[in-house]
């Protein structure tokens, strides 16, 4: 999203009073606007962030090329006047300095008429931001109110106006001093970003003898206090989570939900002297609804020294997870990074079936040379169920490993075997008298303060939830109902987003956006391009609904290229999951979220999206029926941990059988993958027990004939040679070759594929000539079937190289550049080969790439979790595997 920033400054000629320090204030808002570090605002003027003391025709030019700007880029604007406002009547001028003393809309700019126009005319931009350091300027906000306003709601965008006063006069560009002061030194009470609303509070401090005033319409209707956070403006120098482990994460704006009308509670000061005390672990045992979560992040609040800290879902990957922690850790822990590069140079260290939590986090902690204490806070637990019992593994050993020195806090509904030592911090439900003060910080009536007592029942989510219906209620001039239950109290807060007002404009779009978000599920998870995208909106269209839904969601860095969105509570989730409330058929937007993915981050690609489709692909592909496409999804995007690859496709294998028996070829093909990945994982004798399983069942199911049959017979050659049983690899691999010739063509890529391997064994066998002899046949048919440039046979030539310089002068390591591959170490004795590779369904068609194997089957580098740098290079046999049925 652009940010469009035109700061104006103008003396009064005709008003006989000259303000010296006007221009020298406004220079300092625009450099601190402008400034990356500060404001990150772009200036609308090319080249000119500042328009001072310009004549009426000047001004009014400046504001047409701002706004013909912003309209062409859909950026937001922001427009800051400081300089003389004059009230004449009921019309609202600022002023020029040729400005004469009776103004009029030739000589001085009419401020509603005039933006009006510009709105009507330039109704692209995103959205609009003005602020008013004039006297009298709260009359800007009558005048929008009176002029553009109408416009605004046609275009349905946002506006944000902030003023220097109210109908008072403005003293000494009080306000503009106020912007500046807070770029510099910020307030620890506000979040990574100061908003609007964040400025007008901030200056009633400095401007003690006037009153600034703010509105806020989303552009239907007028919103809260609060405004709209994606309309920032400035960032926070001051704010107490700079130095948070979750600085600039999604996660911070779920924190500071959390924190919201917070009651202090006996369970805070007990978690906080657990977590420092003796025990390794802590864990925060409560039911559903009790505040786990509110505690953990009152931890991260009150300043107790937690070194990472993460809030989960249940949708994150569990090698997303330990990345995370480890990025976290980076930046928290003196040596850590030092460690983790150390560890990534010890190969010996690392074992192909080592887990996440062991490549990001425990081996590297056990590298650091004087190891501090390390804690970790880890909420949402129970929210992995499938994942649940292999996070606990890893917690457990993060907190019973005597080489680290790991504290850890982790909130739960129940205690793990495996923690004996764990102290127990019981987090109970709420009392009476704690759920009294809660409602009565929201300044409910008693009788309010009553009910919600008793329909909480001591619950916190159900307490925020009846509160907040009366909040709402209250001033309200359409009445509305008291929820009895959390059924109604939700279809009442859904009432009041309009979503059922058919007069409405924005109630499709309000549907639609709600309807992606319970898709994606609770908390700030889907990556706000996405949501657009699966909407079928704008990005203007979709920033426009989301303030008017206010609690009902969640947003992590709102107004920057990171942000996220998604509801704000899981018992909200719950109530919209089956579509009656809202309409629509949940598989369509399951299918709308996969095809916004494919569309934005396609297989290969990087960035927040493609980090949501590695974890959420092929669920949004599995529950939009299609069953095939999301196994497909984990093949093109392949875990970079082994261990999770292969606990992926297990899921995966389960439910596919769970949905078409096991002798169906989906779940077959997903028992392959389980095969290969736990070969890939340092287990290739349990593949291979799979392998002949699925060949004994799959010939009489589909026929000897059947491709995925070939796929299985490779699968099985490669990890039979793989385990060092190269002469009867080679004779499966003869046959395969005869049987792939036969059926799909000799120069067919799986054809040539198996050719490749044949030689490979009998090189394999000590026949280094003969085999040398089949690499020089198989190059002249992949040049003609692939191209010469084809990584296939790319690899054919290296074998041939290596083989002919073999084993006096072995070559030195091959790289392709702009492979993003690191070279594999090949050195004397060991010979290259073909790490093996997957075939889709029916083999591949003749110029598909894929399908070969890796450049050197003896070492190769080796991945691991999401957004992370690699490990430790490892046997690695294959970037996609055999075997798929």
């Amino acid at each position: 999203m652009e940010r469009l920033a035109l700061v104006i400054s103008s003396e009064w000629h005709a008003s006989g009073r000259r303000v010296p320090v006007l221009g020298r204030h406004a220079e300092a808002v625009a450099r601190v606007l402008t400034d990356p570090a500060t404001g990150g605002w772009t200036p609308a003027l090319t080249g000119r962030p500042l328009l001072l003391d310009p004549t009426a025709a000047e001004l009014d030019e400046a504001l047409r090329l701002a706004f013909e700007r912003a309209h062409r880029d859909r950026a937001v604007l922001l427009v800051f006047f400081v300089g003389h406002g004059v009230l004449t009547e009921d019309d609202y001028y600022l002023m020029a300095t040729d400005s004469t003393d009776l103004p009029d809309s030739r000589d001085s700019l009419l401020l509603g008429q005039r933006f009006k126009e510009l709105l009507r005319r330039y109704s692209g931009l995103d959205a609009l931001v003005l602020v008013v350091d004039a006297c009298h300027s709260g009359r800007a906000i009558r005048a929008a109110s009176r002029h553009f306003l109408d416009q605004i709601s046609r275009a349905r965008r946002r506006v944000e106006v902030l003023t220097a006063s109210d109908d008072d006069p403005a003293f000494g560009a009080c306000l503009a001093r106020a912007v500046v002061t807070q770029a510099a030194i910020g307030h620890a009470g506000y979040g990574e970003r100061l908003r609007v609303a964040d400025v007008r509070e901030l200056a009633k401090d400095t401007c003690r003898l006037q009153v600034p005033q703010q509105f806020s319409f989303d552009g239907t209707s007028k919103l809260g206090e609060d405004g709209d956070p994606a309309l920032w403006l400035l960032h926070n120098p001051g704010s107490r989570w700079l130095r948070s482990p979750l600085a600039g994460t999604a996660t911070l704006g779920e924190v500071e939900r959390l924190l919201a009308n917070r009651v202090h509670r006996p369970v805070f000061a007990e978690a906080g002297r657990a977590l420092t005390g003796q025990a390794r672990c802590v864990l925060l045992l409560g039911p559903r609804g009790s505040g786990k979560s509110v505690v953990v992040a009152d931890l991260l609040d009150r300043g107790t020294p937690v070194h990472a800290a993460i809030l989960l879902r249940g949708g994150e990957l569990l090698s997303q997870v330990a990345a995370e922690l480890r990025r976290q850790l980076t930046a928290q822990v003196e040596g850590f990074a030092e460690a983790f590069a150390a560890y990534c140079g010890r190969g010996d260290l690392v074992s192909p079936g080592a887990d996440p939590f062991e490549l990001n986090l425990l081996g590297p902690l056990r590298l650091l040379p004087d190891p501090a204490e390390v804690r970790i806070a880890v909420d949402g637990v129970d929210a992995l169920s499938g994942q649940r019992d292999r996070l606990w593994a890893g917690l457990i050993a993060l907190a019973t490993d005597p080489a680290v020195r790991v504290r850890l806090l982790v909130a739960t509904r129940a205690a793990p075997d495996g923690l004996a030592g764990a102290e127990v911090v019981a987090v109970p439900k709420a009392t009476v008298a704690e759920l009294t003060e809660f409602a009565r910080l929201r300044e409910l009536e008693e009788h309010q303060v009553q009910q919600v007592v008793a329909q909480a029942d001591g619950n916190w989510a159900a307490a925020h939830l009846f509160a907040e219906g009366f909040v709402q209620r209250r001033g309200s001039a359409d009445g509305g109902q008291v929820p009895r239950g959390l059924a109604e109290a939700y279809a009442e807060r859904l009432r009041r987003a309009r979503l059922h007002d058919e007069s409405d404009p924005l109630r499709p779009h309000t549907r639609q956006v709600l309807a992606a978000l319970t898709a994606a599920g609770a908390g700030p998870v889907l990556p706000f391009p996405l949501l657009a995208t699966a909407c079928g909106l704008t990005e203007t269209e979709t920033h426009a609904v989301l303030p008017r839904l206010g609690s009902l969601i969640v947003r992590g860095q709102p107004g920057t290229a990171a942000e996220r969105a998604g509801l704000a509570e899981p018992e909200l989730a719950e109530h919209l999951a089956d579509g009656t409330v809202l309409g629509v058929h949940p598989a369509e937007w399951h299918a709308r979220l996969a095809d916004a993915i494919t569309e934005l981050a396609p297989p290969g690609s990087s960035g927040p999206v493609a980090d949501y489709a590695a974890a959420a692909e092929a669920r949004h592909r599995w529950r939009a029926g299609r069953f095939a496409a999301a196994l497909d999804s984990l093949d093109e995007r392949e875990a970079q941990i082994p261990v999770e690859q292969r606990e992926r496709w297990s899921a995966l294998a389960r439910l596919t059988a769970e949905q078409f028996g096991a002798e169906h070829p989906l779940t077959l093909r997903a028992q392959a993958r389980v095969g290969t990945w736990t070969a890939k994982a340092g287990d290739p004798a349990t593949a291979l027990d799979t392998f002949a399983q699925l060949l004994d069942r799959a010939r009489p199911l589909l026929g000897e004939d059947h491709p995925e049959v070939l796929n299985l017979r490779e699968n099985q050659a490669f990890w039979l040679g793989m385990s060092g049983n190269w002469p009867l690899a080679r004779d499966l691999f003869d046959a395969l070759v005869a049987d792939c010739a036969r059926l799909l063509g000799p120069e067919h890529p799986q054809t040539l594929m198996a050719r490749q391997h044949v030689a490979l064994s009998v090189t394999k066998c000590g026949q280094e000539e003969r085999g040398l002899a089949l690499f020089h046949e198989l190059l002249p048919l992949r040049e003609r079937a692939l191209g010469p440039a084809h990584l296939d046979t790319l690899r054919t030539r290296h074998n041939i190289a290596f083989w002919e310089s073999y084993p006096a002068y072995p070559p030195r390591p091959f790289f392709l550049r702009g492979s993003g591959r690191r070279p594999g170490v090949l050195g004397r004795g060991r010979p290259p080969g073909n790490a093996h590779r997957a075939l889709p369904p029916g083999g591949l068609p003749a110029g598909n790439p894929t399908g070969a194997g890796d450049l050197t089957a003896a070492r190769t580098p080796a991945r691991h979790g999401a957004g992370a740098r690699p490990l430790a290079r490892r046997p690695a046999p294959a970037r996609r595997e055999a075997g798929r049925v």
